[in-house]
């Protein structure tokens, strides 16, 4: 079944050039900077999945089927604001942290078993505040 782009909640909807035409959480890295159209956005975080998606859908095993693929997406900041239109094309500007994939993240976020890794991710001020308080526990434990 297809269902159409914002059916998850999502309120930008990516596609490339690939032949599938997905990017996904192994295009992104925390910290990335990306215009899109006029607008600059910055990732901040995988996108926790939610029950609410399940239950719209009337998928009840949803979330499982999320996390298992990996396939989650991301939270962009917004740096520079714009309106935004259909076929406005993405490019990256920046790529501060490539050795946090966006599924790294996911993975590590699941299975936080590295406090080095915890308290490096502490040191990262585009990481979302939720999750850096998140770290700086771990940090201090």
């Amino acid at each position: 079944m297809v269902h159409p782009p914002g059916i998850l909640g999502e309120n930008l909807t990516l596609a490339s050039t690939v032949a599938d035409g997905s990017l996904t959480e192994q295009d992104f890295c925390l910290g990335d900077i990306v215009d899109v159209g006029t607008a600059t956005l910055q990732v901040s975080q995988p996108r926790i999945p939610c029950f609410k998606q399940a239950d719209q859908l009337k998928v009840a095993d949803l979330l499982a089927i999320v996390v298992r693929e990996g396939r989650t997406g991301r939270y962009f900041r917004v740096l520079k604001e714009c309106v935004l239109a259909a076929g406005d094309v993405l490019r990256w500007r920046e790529r501060p942290y490539p050795q946090w994939t966006i599924e790294r993240l996911n993975q590590f976020i699941r299975f936080p078993k590295d406090p080095a890794a915890w308290r490096e991710l502490a040191q990262y001020p585009e990481l979302a505040i939720d999750l850096r308080r998140r770290a700086e526990e771990w940090e201090r434990s």
